[in-house]
């Protein structure tokens, strides 16, 4: 396996305008080291990053950059998980640990009117569940952008969450989205609370 306190995935377009993707299969990534508390992926803006590997390790997964990252194996990091940037997107609840998500603002970045292969893309962090995902962690969306929108939840298949979701700072442009194929069960608690 591979031990690191951050992955970061940089690239520049091909000539034909095509952004470049990466994808990380079979093995181990423990992220975060002996001197750090957190690990992090970052991915650039107008990239994708498919992660299939494990990624395991005491530390908390904190996601940055502008790009997309697909998680599409059975992760057991046991810390917490921070999206402040880019788009993340999970089709499986054992994707995340059930440490809390939090899904972040960020005012250095906008445009909900930007597409990166496909998926829409927000003012900061953005966590995208399809599939047929049953989630027990809590989930936090708190944050606004520099252009009326900000952090964002964006459901599409048949999904169960169990946790409490909280929608914060509604009133500044965090955002919850579903889509017109699927149903999202909430057993949990909703919270829905505006900035005002």
């Amino acid at each position: 396996g591979i031990q690191a306190g951050a992955l970061q995935f940089y690239s520049t377009p091909l000539s034909s305008g095509v952004p470049t993707s990466y994808n990380l299969t079979g093995g181990s990534i423990t992220l975060g080291s002996p001197s750090t508390v957190a690990g992090s992926i970052f991915v650039t803006a107008g990239e994708a990053v498919t992660i299939g590997s494990q990624i395991t390790g005491s530390s908390v997964l904190t996601r940055t950059g502008g790009g997309v990252l697909y998680l599409t194996g059975s992760n057991n990091y046991s810390g917490a998980t921070i999206l402040n940037g880019g788009v993340t997107v999970i089709t499986s609840g054992s994707a995340v640990n059930s440490g809390t998500i939090y899904i972040n603002g960020n005012e250095n970045r906008g445009g909900n009117d930007s597409t990166t292969f496909g998926v829409p893309t927000y003012g900061g962090g953005q966590l995208e569940i399809g599939g047929n995902a049953s989630i027990s962690s809590n989930i936090f969306v708190s944050g606004g952008g520099p252009m009326g929108d900000g952090s964002a939840l964006v459901l599409s298949g048949f999904n169960t969450l169990s946790g409490t979701v909280s929608a914060l700072t509604a009133g500044q442009g965090t955002r919850m989205t579903t889509s017109q194929i699927g149903t999202t069960t909430f057993s949990g608690a909703l919270v829905v609370q505006d900035s005002t």
